[in-house]
């Protein structure tokens, strides 16, 4: 009991009465060991400070190459070195494929339509001279709606369809110029027979250059500085971008 007592003494002398005490959970607790310690105390958690704002929000500076596995380093090296968006999505080689077919779909129909308005309401064998000229006369047809479509609405219908568009570095838009030199390819196609088999050479080259690209652009992008991509959602609409 001297310790104790002791202990009441120098708390009268150096505390004016009161007994040295220790700071817990639930205010002061007692240093005597004569003193009970509620069974019901627990140690003070640490609290972790949580941010409301996502990891990847914008405001944190995370570009989207950083977070899109689509979007290789390589890609968003070569993005920025050429002035291109590094946050773009390359076309997939087989959507830009399926574009393609979709644009020749929609150009038969448009012949084949004209075709028959032409049999319904002109002379009664116009429409064996049409047919036989979009024969021969088709593909600059068709070249003529892929660079229209290029030039006029930052890529062919087939391609927006798909979820795609087509743009040239630093954001500049794709000229009627870039337009008729990046499908001249098609042109060859009007010659039957050898000139179908340059033309389909000619692509077969465009699908692999643009595969060994980092920005997924064919030899005649290069070329002229365009490049087909993923659309992307415009800020603020809430969409989400079509993969």
């Amino acid at each position: 009991m001297s310790g104790y007592a002791e202990e009441r003494n120098v708390g009268k002398r150096g505390t004016g009465g009161a007994r040295p005490t220790r700071t817990g959970a639930r205010g002061d607790m007692p240093l005597s060991p004569f003193q009970p310690v509620d069974p019901r105390h627990r140690a003070v958690q640490p609290v972790v400070a949580r941010s409301m704002v996502p990891a990847d929000h914008p405001l944190l500076g995370v570009p989207e190459y950083a977070r899109n596995p689509k979007i290789t380093p390589a890609t968003a090296a070569a993005a920025h070195a050429l002035g291109y968006d590094p946050d773009a999505v390359n076309a997939p080689l087989s959507r830009r494929a399926g574009a393609l077919m979709l644009d020749g779909a929609v150009y038969v129909l448009l012949l084949a339509l004209v075709t028959i308005l032409i049999g319904v309401f002109g002379a009664s064998d116009a429409w064996a001279a049409v047919l036989s000229g979009a024969l021969i006369a088709g593909p600059a047809g068709f070249y003529a709606y892929r660079a229209a479509g290029d030039a006029i609405f930052e890529g062919s219908p087939g391609k927006h369809m798909l979820g795609l568009s087509m743009g040239g570095p630093n954001g500049l838009p794709v000229s009627a110029g870039d337009g008729l030199r990046r499908n001249l390819w098609i042109l060859p196609s009007m010659i039957p027979g050898l000139g179908w088999i340059a033309s389909a050479g000619l692509a077969t080259w465009i699908g692999l250059s643009a595969g060994n690209d980092p920005l997924g652009r064919g030899g005649h992008e290069r070329a002229i500085g365009t490049r087909v991509t993923e659309k992307t959602p415009k800020k603020g609409n809430g969409k989400a971008p079509r993969r």
